[in-house]
């Protein structure tokens, strides 16, 4: 159930997301800056946390999946 209303939210903040973008700009096929994300973020009460790059052969350190 939590897991559900985590993704209703989620859908629901990428939608808000798109639409207050396209207000400020005609072409929305760019990609999205750190700095854009934020600003969205903080407008909404929530925050950006990153992770360092990684790949299929280099995971995060964090991530604790099984050989």
């Amino acid at each position: 159930m939590a897991k559900s209303v985590a993704y209703t939210n989620a859908d629901q903040l990428i939608k808000l997301f798109f639409e207050e973008r396209k207000k400020g700009q005609s072409i929305t096929n760019q990609l999205i800056t750190k700095a854009e994300l934020e600003r969205f973020a903080a407008s909404n009460g929530l925050s950006v946390v990153t992770t360092p790059p990684f790949d299929e052969l280099n995971p995060p350190k964090e991530l604790q999946v099984p050989p």
